[in-house]
Formats: structure tokens, C-alpha cells, sequence
């Protein structure tokens, strides 16, 4: 039985054939902001803007749409309260608590100094911490929310964590943690000063988890964040015991820049430092080991925005799930939002923009975010951002396609998986100048539709095809070569990988 040959491959094979073609993959190991041009991978990025580098190749990233609207103010919090069956998007707006399941809000309490919240599920009800220490703890249940009643603290807590079924919660400008019985919803909090432990001083910043086994297994450890960037590790479930609550290990790292840019998955901690994007567990393992811990890939990017605007709302960090990725926004000075994005299935990095989220959390598996204009709209869906195009522009890093001396591109093919009317434009740079130089405009090649042209006669077509197979003239001399693919994308993309005709230049 001869092999079976791919849709693509047959396609390909009746296009005009290539002359000594060079295959390159597309940039799939993401955005560098860290190398110089000459230290990157060819398959790295120099731009990335609205692509996702996942199976398949290089994609637009999904669209945008409204979900809920007319809640007064900038949406500074969103979060998932879920206890059985019931599951409802909580929003936070002009000092408002809002049940934005629907498009049309409902309000569950207001009156409060600050809608930037602090928000942790537990036995059957939403505990919510104001940035403002002047509102109390708040629990909604159902449809009501409450003061907690909590007892202690001299000012009233800013942040809640879960720990091992039991609540903990840190005060503004305080070294000291308070936290609750053993599953108590209410009541006195007991106090645990971290000032005499803590080696470069400063307050509490916020807590998470942190685990060498990827979970809450018997190595999971309590981990409080200090404004200083130190990192002081716990083995426990009970702070007022000695027999059970050790000190596991102190680190320096660089201060994160908020509390909400600190992220648990799994058994990891991903932050946004005041340099850097990092992951808890890649840094504390070259610290070990007295090693320098390593960069991200856009270490570059994340130095310049937090200098920019370093005191911007809305940092934050957050795992998605159905997206595999982790999610870093950052504010810019000029009001818009961009989104940092780590694919943890193949470690690339990518940059949304347009989406313009103060706030982001998952409501039923979905990603959600809150805006300044009193909405809150849902991300990865669709093609499009409620209509309109997403601009998307890719530029490969440059590289010598392994013939060091200079050479003539003599043709280019982009393999683009796309559906029909959706245009792009191709272009090619030399020698570290402007990309461009462009590609002749693609020919979208109608192909007969499945299930209605008889089988085995042409070729078909699904939702996306292969287009545009002819070899394109590039006209161009250089040692060094980069290439750009963008789009204002109205349906989805996916750039799979280009051919190209090289020709070395002649020696004298």
C-alpha cells in the first residue's frame, strides 16, 4: 500500500515546484527581547504581536467579545465564585460588588472605598480582601455578601490565601500574617510576625503556595512574598505550632511589582519581578546551586514597560488553563494594556494587544476580563475583536540560513493556512534594515468545497486552506535575512513555514 500523502503535501506537489528550496520553519520558539540579533535562534521572534506559537505553526491569536456591561466605573477585579453547581462572575467597579454572569450586572454590594480586590473560594462562599484597608473582609454566599467577621488585625486585611484548609490574610505595610482556626469562615485570627526572619526586612507583599511535587502533596509549603523580593518558605499546616511549622528556606530575587503579578500553577509560582518575568522553581533551583538565575526570553520587554510606568494598575499574573498559557498584563502609560504570553507547552513567549483587560480571571474555564469602561468581555473566542480586525505582524529573527557569506534570495514561498478573502502581506529585510521589502500580494486560490465536488477529482477545501503556493521573485542581496508575515485578521491564520530559493553569492 503506497504511503498516505497529507492534503498539504498534495497540494504543494501540484504547485510550481522549487529549485533547490531551503525549508524554514516559521518563528515558533517566540519573541526575543533578551539576545542581540546575532545571539538569537533563527526560529525566535523579533516581533510577535497577536500571534500564538502552538501545533501547527504560527497563529492569530482568538478574538474578543462583550459579556457584561454598565457597571460605572473601571472594572479593577473579576473572579469566579464556584461552590457546587452554582457558578457566578463576580466583577468590582466604582466601590460595587457585581454578579456579571449575565450582560446585565446585578449589584450584590456597594459603598465600599476601593474595587480592587483580593478574592479566595472556600467552604461554599467567596471571600473578598479590599486593597483599601478601611472595608472589611466580605463573604458572599449565593447571592449575599457579608462582613466575615474576622477579629484581630489592627487594620483590616488586604489580601486572603488559602493554605492546607485554613484562611490566611496579610495587612497594608505590615511584616505580619494573620490566619483562622482550622476550616473556620469567621472569628478571631491569630498573628505571625515574620519581621525577626526575614533577612533584608520589609513587609508582606502577598502568599502563595510553593511545591517540589507539582501539587498540595506532602512537600507543598507555605510561601510569603516580601516587598524586598525575598521569598521565605514553610513546611505546615499550623503557624502556632513549633512541631508543625518549620522555615524551609529564604531567597532573594528581585521584588515583584504588585501582589496580583504573583500566580500559582501546579506546583509552580510564576511572577512579575521588577525585571523580569520568572518561574519560582527555575529560579530557587539556580540559587541552590549558586547559580545566576536565568532570564526569560523577554526580559527586555518586561525591563522597558515597568520602567515606563512602574507604578501603572493593573499588573498581574494569571494562569489559563484551556490555553495552556500564562498570562502576564502589563499597563502602558498610555492607557492600553498589553498581555505578555508564555505558552508552558513549548516555553515560547508572545505579546497580545488590543484587548485592553484591567483584570483577568477564568469563569467556567473561560478567560475573562474587566475594562475601564465598566465592562467585562471574554477573550479566545472568535476571529475577530467584536467586529473589527486584529492587526497581527510576526517578524522572524535574522539569520544567515546557514551560508555565512552574502547571497541572493532569488524566490520565497510562505506556506499560510488560511480561509479564503483573508489577505496578508509577506515581506523580507537585509542586513539588519526595515523589513520592507514585500512579496507579491497572495492569489487566494478557490478550491471546490467537501462533500459537494466528486471525491477523488480536485482538490478541497474545509474552513482553512493552504494558499498562495507559487514562488515569489524576493529581488534582494544579504548575509543576513528576516522575514515578516502580517495580517488585520478578520478569520484565523496560521503560518506554517516558508520555502526559500537561496543562491550563494560567487566568490572572487
Amino acid at each position: 500500500m503506497p504511503p498516505r500523502i497529507s492534503r498539504l503535501d498534495r497540494i504543494i506537489q501540484a504547485s510550481q515546484p522549487l529549485t533547490q528550496p531551503i525549508p524554514l520553519r516559521p518563528p515558533m520558539t517566540g519573541w526575543n527581547t533578551r539576545d542581540d540579533f546575532d545571539g538569537m535562534e533563527p526560529t525566535d521572534a523579533v516581533q510577535m504581536d497577536n500571534w500564538y506559537a502552538d501545533a501547527g505553526g504560527l497563529n492569530t491569536r482568538k478574538g474578543t467579545q462583550p459579556w457584561c456591561a454598565g457597571m460605572g466605573g473601571p472594572v479593577n477585579t473579576v473572579a469566579e465564585y464556584y461552590t457546587g453547581t452554582i457558578r457566578k462572575l463576580i466583577a468590582m467597579a466604582a466601590g460595587n460588588i457585581y454578579d456579571a454572569s449575565s450582560s446585565t450586572p446585578a449589584t450584590l454590594a456597594g459603598g465600599f472605598h476601593d474595587s480592587a480586590w483580593s478574592t479566595q473560594n472556600f467552604s461554599g462562599k467567596l471571600f473578598m480582601a479590599n486593597r483599601s484597608p478601611g472595608d472589611a473582609v466580605q463573604a458572599l454566599t449565593g447571592s449575599t455578601v457579608v462582613n466575615a467577621g474576622f477579629t484581630g488585625p489592627p487594620t483590616h486585611p488586604i489580601g486572603v490565601f488559602l493554605f492546607k484548609t485554613r484562611l490566611y490574610f496579610w495587612c497594608a505595610n505590615s511584616p505580619v500574617f494573620w490566619y483562622a482556626g482550622l476550616a473556620a469562615v469567621t472569628g478571631a485570627l491569630s498573628a505571625f510576625d515574620i519581621s525577626q526572619v526575614a533577612q533584608h526586612g520589609g513587609n508582606i507583599l502577598c502568599l502563595t503556595n510553593f511545591s517540589h511535587d507539582g501539587g498540595d502533596g506532602v512537600t507543598n509549603m507555605f510561601a510569603i512574598v516580601m516587598t524586598t523580593g525575598e521569598i521565605i518558605l514553610y513546611l505546615g499546616s499550623d503557624p502556632g505550632l513549633t512541631s508543625d511549622w518549620q522555615l524551609a528556606g529564604k531567597y532573594k530575587l528581585a521584588a515583584p511589582i504588585d501582589a496580583r503579578s504573583v500566580a500559582a500553577y501546579g506546583g509552580d509560582v510564576y511572577l512579575t519581578t521588577l525585571d523580569d518575568h520568572v518561574a519560582l522553581q527555575e529560579q530557587l533551583t539556580a540559587l541552590k546551586v549558586g547559580q545566576t538565575p536565568p532570564r526569560s526570553k523577554i526580559s527586555g520587554a518586561v525591563r522597558d514597560a515597568l520602567v515606563a510606568n512602574p507604578t501603572g494598575f493593573g499588573y498581574q499574573a494569571l494562569y489559563y488553563g484551556r490555553g495552556r498559557r500564562v498570562e502576564f498584563n502589563v499597563p502602558n502609560v498610555d492607557g492600553t494594556y498589553d498581555q505578555h504570553i508564555y505558552n508552558t507547552s513549548n516555553q515560547s513567549w508572545q505579546r497580545f494587544q488590543g484587548r485592553n483587560g484591567i483584570s483577568w480571571c477564568e469563569y467556567n474555564a473561560n478567560l475573562m476580563f474587566g475594562r475601564a469602561d465598566g465592562s467585562v468581555w471574554q477573550a479566545d473566542i472568535g476571529t475577530t475583536d467584536n467586529g473589527a480586525s486584529i492587526a497581527c505582524t510576526a517578524q522572524q529573527a535574522w539569520s544567515a540560513l546557514s551560508i555565512p557569506t552574502s547571497k541572493r534570495l532569488a524566490g520565497a514561498r510562505p506556506i499560510v493556512s488560511v480561509v479564503q478573502n483573508q489577505r496578508y502581506t509577506f515581506s523580507v529585510g537585509y542586513d539588519y534594515k526595515p523589513v520592507v521589502v514585500q512579496i507579491s500580494p497572495p492569489g487566494l486560490t478557490a478550491y471546490p468545497l467537501w462533500d459537494v465536488t466528486r471525491w477523488d477529482t480536485s482538490l478541497w477545501t474545509a474552513d482553512q486552506v493552504p494558499v498562495d503556493l507559487a514562488v515569489h521573485a524576493a529581488a534582494g542581496t544579504g548575509t543576513v535575512i528576516s522575514f515578516a508575515l502580517s495580517c488585520s485578521a478578520l478569520t484565523a491564520l496560521t503560518w506554517m513555514r516558508t520555502d526559500l530559493v537561496i543562491e550563494a553569492a560567487k566568490q572572487i
